[in-house]
């Protein structure tokens, strides 16, 4: 019994997995087509703008742009969404890419055209090429695979090849001209550094970047870390190694401490009169000593009398240098009248 899974829009039944590369093709070589017509001297007037971020559990967030250069198709005498319409014959590109895509229209920097929004997309989803029109999968199809720790990008874009592809007898433009007709850019972005990566590809970061401008083909060929560890070393080591900082720094510290403690029980004390008065202090019924008095500076000039031999009254000694009253003996009696 077989069953039909409809699309989005609910119009049209959803693309299975192995027909979205030749829907893709077939688009891309529609568009190339309808500006080879008549537009010879415009260089890159198709864009194909593919921007993938992978994701450690095998999906992966992205856009895609399809658009065609307004100039280009004003010179075929139609509007840029009406000659977009008719190289996509009306389906959504966003079915190419699985669930989880979506479109909407894009206008920009001079280009009109879809871009598609990936959102959680398996890497099956992101296979295909989009500017291939063989109705075969192709070996040198962009391919995404996981390998161990790592992802894989493998994949050829031979943009000379567009010529048969999009009729150049019709078109009476060569492989090379339609080639030049493309702006391709594809822009893989990995969880983890990058492993390796072709030489014509541009690396920043965790980024690899390949564009068509300088040669035909683009070699898509790249592997990055499908994680974000730089070193691959469990959670438990990095444990370990932590402990082990702390443990040294404990030893240090105690280190430090130990040798502070008998410095500072060696330490001459600075007022031991301090102390003693301290201790004396607390004992029961003990007074301190008054503090003594402080001695006057030596160069006051001094305010002292001079010293003298006053009595205790404070009579002045005599003039005839006999000794003072308090000093001689008694008196000697009056000698009596002499007789004569």
């Amino acid at each position: 019994m077989s069953t039909t899974t409809t699309s989005r829009t609910g119009d049209a039944p959803a693309v299975p997995p192995s027909e979205r590369p030749r829907g893709r093709r077939r688009r891309a070589a529609a568009l190339t087509t309808l500006a080879a017509v008549t537009v010879l001297a415009l260089s890159g007037c198709v864009k194909i703008d593919m921007a993938f971020t992978l994701h450690s559990d095998n999906t992966a967030d992205g856009t895609v742009i399809y658009a065609i250069q307004d100039s280009a198709a004003k010179a075929l005498g139609q509007d840029p969404k009406d000659l977009l319409k008719e190289a996509t014959e009306g389906e959504d590109p966003a079915d190419d890419f699985g669930e989880g895509a979506t479109s909407e229209p894009y206008q920009q920097d001079g280009y009109t055209g879809t871009k598609v929004t990936l959102k959680n997309s398996s890497l099956d989803d992101l296979g295909g090429d989009a500017t291939s029109t063989s109705g075969t999968e192709d070996p040198d199809d962009l391919k995404i695979v996981r390998d161990g720790d790592e992802f894989v990008v493998s994949g050829k874009l031979d943009l000379a090849d567009l010529g048969s592809d999009a009729d150049a007898e019709e078109s009476g433009l060569s492989s090379d001209q339609i080639a030049s007709l493309f702006d391709v850019k594809i822009a893989i972005t990995f969880p983890g550094a990058v492993v390796s990566a072709d030489p014509a590809a541009t690396i920043d970061g965790s980024t690899v970047t390949w564009t068509s401008s300088g040669s035909d083909v683009i070699n898509l060929d790249a592997r990055g870390k499908a994680t974000t560890g730089s070193s691959g070393l469990a959670w438990w080591v990095w444990l370990l190694i932590g402990l082990a900082v702390l443990a040294v720094i404990a030893v240090v510290l105690l280190v430090l401490l130990r040798g502070r403690k008998p410095a500072a029980q060696d330490a001459p004390d600075a007022h031991p009169q301090d102390h003693a008065t301290q201790r004396l202090d607390v004992q029961p019924g003990f007074q301190a000593d008054a503090p003594p008095a402080p001695t006057p500076p030596t160069d006051v000039p001094s305010t002292d009398v001079p010293s003298t031999d006053l009595p205790p009254t404070g009579l002045p000694p005599t003039d005839d240098g006999a000794a003072p009253p308090w000093e001689a003996g008694p008196k000697p009696p009056p000698a009596p009248p002499s007789a004569g």
